[in-house]
Formats: C-alpha cells, sequence, structure tokens
C-alpha cells in the first residue's frame, strides 16, 4: 500500500496538465518534499480555493495562508484554510460596504449579469442588501451560493513519496 500525505503541505505550485488532459494540475509539497498532484476536477478543488480568491504577490490571499498560487488563483493548504481565507476576505477590506449588486461586479467582473442573477437565484438574497447587514444565516447562505457558483468537483491525485 503506497503512503499517502494529507500533508501539512508548504508549498504548492501550477503543474504541467497529465497526458491527455486539457487542465493544469496543482502540485503540492509537504516538509517532507512528498509531492500530491491534484488533475482535472474544478479549479477550486485543485486549489482547494472555494471562493476561487484570485492570487495577487503579496496580497490578501498570501497574507492570509496561501502556499502558491496555479492558473491565476490563490493555493490553500486545505479545504478548510480556502474557506476560511473566502469568509475573512468577504468580512473585511471594502467588501462589508458593498451590496451583493457590487460584489458581483467586482468579484466576476467577466460575467456581471450572469453572476448576479446566480447569487440571487440560488441564496434568496436580495442583490440591494449589503453584506455587512446580512444576518449569520443570511451570509452562510451568501458565502456557500459563492462556492456552489464557483465550483467544487473533485478530480484525482497523485502522490509521489520524497526520493
Amino acid at each position: 500500500m503506497t503512503k499517502k500525505s494529507n500533508g501539512p503541505f508548504v508549498k504548492a505550485e501550477e503543474g504541467v496538465p497529465p497526458a491527455g488532459c486539457d487542465n493544469p494540475s496543482v502540485r503540492y509539497y509537504d516538509k517532507n518534499g512528498n509531492l500530491l498532484v491534484r488533475n482535472e476536477g474544478t479549479k477550486a478543488w485543485r486549489c482547494n480555493n472555494p471562493g476561487n480568491i484570485k492570487y495577487v504577490k503579496r496580497g490578501f490571499a498570501m497574507r492570509h495562508g496561501a502556499i502558491g498560487f496555479a492558473m491565476g488563483f490563490a493555493v490553500f493548504p486545505n479545504e478548510f484554510s480556502g474557506r476560511v481565507a473566502l469568509i475573512t476576505r468577504l468580512k473585511t477590506g471594502e467588501f462589508p460596504a458593498y451590496t451583493l449588486d457590487k460584489f458581483a461586479e467586482v468579484w466576476e467582473p467577466k460575467n456581471i449579469a450572469n453572476y448576479k442573477c446566480m447569487l440571487h437565484d440560488i441564496s434568496g438574497l436580495p442583490l440591494e442588501k449589503k453584506i455587512k447587514d446580512l444576518t449569520s444565516k443570511e451570509f452562510d447562505r451568501f458565502r456557500i451560493t459563492i462556492e456552489r457558483i464557483e465550483g467544487w468537483k473533485a478530480g484525482w491525485e497523485e502522490f509521489c513519496p520524497a526520493p
């Protein structure tokens, strides 16, 4: 039986797509040099980034637990860390003052109308409401809706032990 690393992962980077695949992989390294490669699935799953927080050098994600980047997105060591970063991002900086309508414009500027429609239809929340005015239950619905829109479908993993 092959041992599989569950982390903790300390570094991540984009890898080449495996043969026959179109999407780049994400390579995770643990402190012992073991490698876990995530292939296919959604970007959110490959990057442990449920909100698909974009990568900016020395930006928010890197200050909140990201261990690398791939495909323009921050890569987190695990799903929990990615979710905590999403929640923190939504509750800090400029976001609390945004309406859900404005949030959609900033979060997904290339597909604003569709994102607004999905945000409203899935969450059932009014787009005129400000993030800071959401109740705890409404905020959870909002966050879960973002994760659902961004997608979370597992692909497959390869484990490569350190030499």
